[in-house]
């Protein structure tokens, strides 16, 4: 009875804050609010630990459905309006394995968008982490509450703008897929990577000088374009990172296929390539294409998959 009491309590503070909150600003009334720490990051300072193994037993192997999405706005209050709606992009199916965490994306230029990560979960705080390539955690969801039917997640949706590191945080809401549902999502999830030709990086060398594409490059709409930095590190490897550059809209992308040239680079030699990308909405490098070599022979060309 006492546990069904401090849950009843808990998510009458959440119905308070989502129903309530969004329509009254009133400093005169004392009501619970989501915080943010000293580096931005927005947090609920009363979520009831969740362990590791608690975590597992409710969300491995099982698919979720996103149903809702609120924006946690600065004074800590939720906005009553869907932070998706009339969007062209937003989460509409995800499903949770021991190690992996896939989603899908639906955007206004494709019907569904496949991402697949290793996620990492931290019972200090609910925590659902993604690692970045230099080996740090990029904190995205913080687990409120879960159940056989239910999770409800602060949502790190990204920066506000190139010039503004402040992420964007929702109030999320996911349900628990039906058994058809589920098989539904993982088998359009199998077709999709295994039967488009997408993300791929084509290369050829031409005139002596090397040429790649990227497709299916994913930019934000306030993205201006993006640009390129080329070097050769100590260890050989030639590292080419690509930014891109602008205002970050956070709400909607596009997508283009980047051609551009290597620099630097003698006929006859072999070098080894790691291709970085640095999204505006995650503002870090990460490694979209690694670990693959090149010849650099007139007329070799060939295309390199993401594992």
């Amino acid at each position: 009875m006492k546990n069904m009491m401090k849950k009843l309590l808990f998510w009458a503070s959440l119905v308070a804050i989502v129903i309530g909150f969004a329509a009254c600003n009133n400093d005169d009334v004392d009501v619970p609010r989501f915080q943010f720490d000293a580096d931005g990051r927005c947090y609920w300072a009363d979520t009831k630990p969740i362990s590791h193994a608690d975590f597992l037993k409710y969300a491995e192997g099982k698919g979720w459905k996103q149903v809702s999405s609120y924006e946690i706005k600065e004074d800590g209050s939720v906005a009553k309006t869907d932070f998706f709606e009339g969007l062209s992009t937003g989460i509409v199916g995800s499903f949770i394995e021991k190690d992996m965490f896939f989603t899908s994306q639906k955007t206004g230029h494709v019907g569904l968008l496949y991402f697949e990560d290793s996620y990492v979960y931290s019972e200090e705080g609910n925590l659902i982490s993604f690692e970045r390539s230099d080996g740090s955690l990029f904190d995205k969801y913080q687990v409120l509450s879960i159940d056989d039917h239910e999770i409800k997640m602060i949502s790190n949706e990204g920066l506000r703008s190139w010039n503004d590191a402040r992420p964007t945080y929702t109030l999320t809401t996911y349900q628990k897929m039906t058994e058809e549902e589920q098989l539904a999502f993982r088998k359009k999830y199998d077709e999709y990577m295994s039967g488009k030709e997408t993300h791929y990086l084509a290369y050829s060398v031409k005139d002596g000088v090397l040429q790649m594409r990227m497709s299916d490059f994913t930019i934000d709409c306030g993205a201006e374009g993006v640009e390129y930095a080329f070097k050769q590190l100590e260890n050989g490897v030639v590292q080419v990172d690509i930014a891109e550059v602008g205002e970050n809209s956070a709400n909607c992308f596009g997508y283009i296929d980047l051609d551009f040239t290597v620099p630097g680079l003698k006929m006859g030699e072999t070098y080894q390539f790691d291709v970085r990308v640095k999204k505006m909405a995650v503002g870090v490098y990460y490694s979209r294409f690694k670990d693959f070599s090149i010849e650099m022979k007139e007329g070799s060309q060939g295309k390199i998959f993401r594992d």
